[in-house]
């Protein structure tokens, strides 16, 4: 399981490798053009003249373009303008090699960092996968000695009943316009008709499951052949060629 690990954490060192040397070569190509344009700082400190790289009101020296003005400045206006902006650009090398200093610290840093650190986030990811969550059980019970049935608490066992239990032969039964969970009944003989003592004994388990305490109890009954799942809706249904039952206590 370690090899699994190591294997993670050299992908990861990578991805951060390559990150880190993309900022590198950007920071480093900046640093080079700044320490260009403030080699003109003597330069101007000396008087010496740079009208050749001025073009159209703009200073391009090597790559870099300054505009040094809003057009009409005279040429030691010009001059000024330039010599104020070196002195900004020799700020933002300070920064620049800074960043520089950071990068190279944070890589020596992940490098340093065994894989075990990453251990315990893997194995949270691991144990958090829907694959180990324990899956629930249908809980199937015995129908009057002449077959079985599935009762669902949930949504997510109603679904699973018609989903993974349930037989286009068998019956489905829900309350008529209240909310309740969904029974499927398996009949030993699939042939057999549901008589009114069947009905009447689906009518005795919903009032049980449901702690039903009214003094009627009215079912709605189909084939599970004419019932279908919603898509998106755990445990919501439609049907159709439904019949109902109605018992009073």
């Amino acid at each position: 399981i370690e090899k699994k690990y190591q294997l993670c954490h050299l992908r990861e060192s990578k991805k951060v490798e390559k990150k880190l040397l993309k900022k590198k070569v950007k920071i480093n190509e900046d640093i080079a053009r700044l320490n260009n344009l403030i080699n003109l700082k003597e330069a101007l400190i000396r008087n010496e003249r740079f009208d050749q790289f001025i073009i159209d009101g703009d200073f391009k020296y090597k790559g870099v373009k300054i505009k040094l003005g809003v057009g009409g400045e005279s040429y030691f206006q010009q001059r000024d303008i330039l010599f104020k902006k070196i002195k900004n650009f020799e700020k933002g090398l300070v920064i620049q090699k800074n960043r520089l200093k950071k990068i190279n610290m944070d890589k020596q840093k992940e490098t340093g960092v065994p894989f075990k650190k990453y251990l315990p986030a893997i194995r949270l990811i691991e144990n958090s996968s829907p694959s180990e969550k324990p899956k629930e059980k249908i809980k199937i019970k015995n129908f009057l000695d002449k077959g079985v049935y599935c009762f669902g608490q949930s949504q997510r066992e109603n679904h699973d009943i018609l989903s993974k239990w349930s037989r286009s032969s068998d019956y489905w039964f829900h309350l008529k316009g209240e909310s309740s969970g969904h029974l499927v009944l398996r009949l030993d003989d699939q042939s057999s008709i549901l008589t009114e003592e069947l009905l009447s004994f689906v009518c005795d388990l919903f009032k049980k499951e449901n702690k039903i305490t009214t003094g009627q109890i009215n079912i709605i009954y189909t084939r599970v052949a004419n019932v279908k799942l919603l898509k998106g809706a755990i445990g919501k249904v439609t049907y159709k060629k439904n019949r109902e039952f109605l018992k009073r206590y």
